[in-house]
Parts: C-alpha cells; structure tokens; sequence
C-alpha cells in the first residue's frame, strides 16, 4: 500500500482526452446501458494488441499462467468484481515478437479473431505493443547510432499509423476510444534515454490525436533502477515479469480509468450547460464553422510528420478538417436511416489469418493448407510448445529448395495486395533464410494445375503480378524472434470470381517461417 499509494499510480496518467468528449459519451452510455439492463445490452468490447508480454509470458501464479495471468484479464476481473456485474469483455489479442505495425495491419483488415468482434468492432482498442516498439532497428548498433532518436521516431511513425487506423475504422459511427498501455520496463537499450525513447513518443502522440495514455513504466521505474535484481516490478536481464507486474499494470490502467470517468463527468456537466447557451447564440447561423468540421466522427487532424511547418499548421488543420466534412457527405453519414445499419462484414479481404496463440494454432494453419495448396515439397505446420502461450505456430520450410503452391479458386471478392506475415530469427537453424514469393493470376479458359505440371506450362497458365524475396534471418549480433509483414501490391486487381496462385520456394538457407498472411481488396 506504501509503495503503490495514490500520488505513485497517478504517473501512470500520461494523457487524458480532453477534446474527444463523444468517444468517452459512448463508452460510459455502452457500461450504463450494461448495468441497467445487461440481459439486452452487451459489454464494453475491449481489444488489447500486444506481443508477448500482453498474453502473459513469464506470468505465473499457481493454476493462473500466461492468459489468465496476463494484465488484460487482471483488468477485466477488476472492473467486473468492483461493478458487481460483467460491465467489460477484454479480447486479448496479443501475439509474441509483434509491433504496432502488425497491430495496424489488424485493424485496417478487421482480424478481430472472435465472430462477434468482427461483426461489429471494439469500442476500445488498446496498443499494448511498448515492448517491441522499443526494440531498436536491427542494423542499428550503439554508441555509433543515436538509437535514443532512432527509437523515438520510429514509435512516433508506427504509433501514429496505428491511432489513425483505428480512429478511422468505423466509418460514420463513433470512433472506439484508443487506449495506449506503456506496460515496458526495459532492458533493450543500453543507455536509460534509450529506454525513455517510447513512452516519450508514446506520450506526444496520445496528446496529439487526444486519446488516452497509460504507463507502467512510470509508476515503477525509479524503483526498478534503484535495485534492478528486485523481480517485483521486473525481470532480471528480460522484458517478461512475474504476476506482481502484471497486477500493477491493471491496476494502472484501473487508476487511469477513475480519471477518465471523473474527467467525463466534469466534461458532461459542461456540455449540457455551457454548451446550451452557446448553441441558442449560434441559432440561425447556417454556415458550416470549421469546429463543426472536427466534431464530425471522421475527422483527424494532419499527420504529425518532421515536414509539417508550423507555419502552415492553422490552414493543414482546416484543410483536415475540409476533408472530413467532405468524407463524411460521400459517405452519406447524416443519412437517416445510417444509424440503424449493423456493421458487418467489414473484413476487406477473402483470406486473412495470422499465427495466435489459444486460437489459430498448428491444426488451424493444417486446415487451411490443406484446402488450398495444390504442391508441397518440404513444408510443414509447426508449433514450439517450449514458450507455453507464447509458442510461434507456423508453416515452416524443413529443407532447402522446399516449395509449396496455393490456389485460390473463384475468389469471392477482389483483391489487390497480399500480405505475408513471416518470422525472421537468429542463429545457425535460420542461417541465410530467404524465400521467394510469386503472386499470379489464372488466365481464362486454362485447365485445372495438376500436381505434375511442368514449369513452362505453368508459365502458359498464369499471368504474374507480383514477386518478392524475403529473408527470415538477421544479421551476426541481433538475437530477436519478431513477427514481421510485408504487403505485395499487385500489378492488376485480380476480380471476383477469378482464380489467384501464390508460389513459395526458399531459395536460400533450410527453414524459412510463415505466420500468416492476408489476401485483400485495399
């Protein structure tokens, strides 16, 4: 109680939204409508992005391990507990050795995972990627590299991309509330400003774009540097912790959430007085002023980027704020009828799957390769059960030259890019991965591909769109196993209907590791 007291939890408080009063409306009316009458309404839909420190790695407590004992479910047992009803529903979605950039690519795609999460979003989407984003650029060495602003422009650049997906995800409805939880303590870098870099950045974006920002880093780091082999708050020369981190964190995020609500109160309180008078003052003024532009759910602000000037920065924000106005009449938003539409379906692509623990694990990535690849050489469903949860299930390469193909026949939606999910890793097993990645198109009225059919007679069949090497290994000195994307854009839409092929064959080294990949319309 002495350590983690009152004035302590408040630095977790990084930012509290202060202009985005209609995100925090509907999240406190979705809980109330829950309290009131919870047969009929459902809970708040919290999804929570992160690597493997978000699904608990390292996290142990008697019979509660990994999941259950992750900070997620702390949180949600929390709230519920103190409400007395299931107010909240946390739907961890974390995946080990992912970023924010992952993170984005979920989010623009609607990989929710769970059927009633895909139909129709989360009202709060919480970036927990702190721990991966703070690692520095492999090729990136320290002190001959500023790895402190290296670091810190790269969080900026990745959590902004992040918050705008997000922000813009439900069109003409209200935005879920994004939520950042800085749950990183170190060690990644090996100066401390380095180990600042993220919650620095991290901090400049949630007050930029006015969404919330939790650290845990906060609360505890001075204790943590005073006696760092103190496993209380962190591990010793690792980025997991124990189960007393993992509670401080909800914790953390308990604490920020009474501060929003008594900041939603105030706000509310203001907004059915002042805001009366101003609107009676304002009446029979039918121009559109730019703040009634931003007040519109599709507005965001420019991009925070070095190349915007300050001295531009009034006619970028009214020329963001055009653009959402805009926006919003193509999309017909002020329709009457808009507000009744179910969202569904939003999920742009015909294939999308990535590698999470509990959920598509080795029999799931079995299934789906054995309903669309027509060859197979060398290729296999793997799953490392010595991290628990935090296991890398995959499609694997166990020899070199392994090739496989897919097909993917009378698509039922256009697509144009493919995305490959894929591992690159360290050490002799992945020494000189490299695979090669070959989109195609079937051109009409050819036959179906045998598994003999020769390479010239292939080529006759398929028209090419895109090709690409990836390497899963990093150079001598990186000893990191991250999940990384990379999105082919295809030289032609292939239109529904149509049949697609993707050829993979490694071309260097003995293993090479797919985690996922996605094919889709944008």
């Amino acid at each position: 109680e002495e350590t983690l007291s009152p004035s302590r939890m408040r630095r977790a408080i990084r930012h509290m939204p202060t202009f985005s009063h209609h995100i925090i409306k509907n999240v406190i009316e979705i809980i109330q409508k829950r309290i009131q009458d919870p047969k009929n309404n459902p809970p708040l839909r919290v999804a929570v992005f992160g690597g493997s420190v978000t699904i608990g790695r390292g996290c142990h407590l008697k019979k509660m391990q990994y999941l259950d004992c992750a900070w997620p479910k702390r949180f949600e047992l929390l709230l519920n507990q103190f409400t007395k009803i299931d107010v909240i529903k946390m739907y961890n979605l974390g995946v080990g050795g992912t970023g924010s950039s992952t993170g984005t690519n979920r989010v623009r795609y609607w990989m929710y995972g769970d059927k009633d999460l895909s139909k129709v979003g989360p009202d709060v989407i919480i970036n927990s990627y702190s721990t991966n984003d703070s690692l520095p650029p492999w090729d990136k060495k320290w002190p001959e590299d500023d790895l402190v602003a290296i670091v810190a422009e790269n969080v900026r650049t990745v959590l902004q991309d992040f918050v705008r997906e997000a922000l813009s995800s439900k069109t003409c409805s209200v935005p879920p509330l994004v939520v950042h939880v800085d749950d990183y303590i170190g060690p990644q870098q090996p100066a401390l400003l380095g180990e600042l870099s993220y919650v620095s950045s991290m901090t400049q974006i949630a007050k930029y774009y006015d969404t919330v920002g939790i650290s845990y880093g906060e609360v505890v780091r001075d204790i943590v540097y005073q006696n760092n082999m103190d496993t209380t708050f962190a591990g010793i020369g690792d980025v997991h912790y124990g189960y007393l981190a993992h509670q401080t964190i909800a914790w953390s995020v308990g604490f920020a959430s009474v501060e929003l609500l008594t900041n939603y109160c105030d706000d509310e309180y203001v907004a059915r007085t002042v805001s009366k008078k101003e609107s009676t003052a304002a009446n029979g003024n039918n121009t559109i002023s730019i703040e009634s532009k931003r007040e519109n759910e599709l507005y965001l602000p420019p991009p925070l980027t070095r190349d915007f000037l300050l001295e531009n920065a009034t006619a970028e924000f009214d020329a963001a704020a055009d653009v959402a106005h805009q926006s919003y009449i193509d999309n017909d938003c002020n329709s009457s009828n808009r507000s009744s539409i179910i969202l569904e379906d939003h999920n742009p692509c015909v294939v999308s799957w990535i590698s999470t623990p509990g959920n598509y694990n080795k029999n799931a990535i079995n299934q789906f390769m054995n309903r669309y690849k027509i060859a197979l050489d060398g290729w296999e469903a793997e799953q490392k059960m010595n991290e628990g949860w935090s296991n890398k299930a995959g499609w694997v390469a166990t020899k070199s030259n392994a090739s496989f193909t897919m097909q993917f026949k009378n698509i039922e939606n256009n697509v144009k890019t493919v995305t490959i999910y894929f591992l690159r890793s360290w050490g002799e097993k992945w020494k000189d991965s490299r695979a090669k990645f070959t989109i195609s198109r079937r051109k009409e009225n050819t036959a179906d591909m045998g598994k003999n059919i020769t390479t010239d007679a292939k080529k006759e069949m398929l028209t090419i769109l895109s090709e690409e090497e990836i390497s899963g290994v990093y150079d001598d000195g990186y000893t990191y196993s991250l999940t990384l994307s990379r999105t082919m854009s295809l030289s032609d839409v292939v239109l529904k209907g149509e049949s697609l092929n993707i050829d993979v064959d490694l071309i260097s080294g003995s293993h090479f590791k797919i985690m996922g990949m996605m094919l889709c319309n944008k």
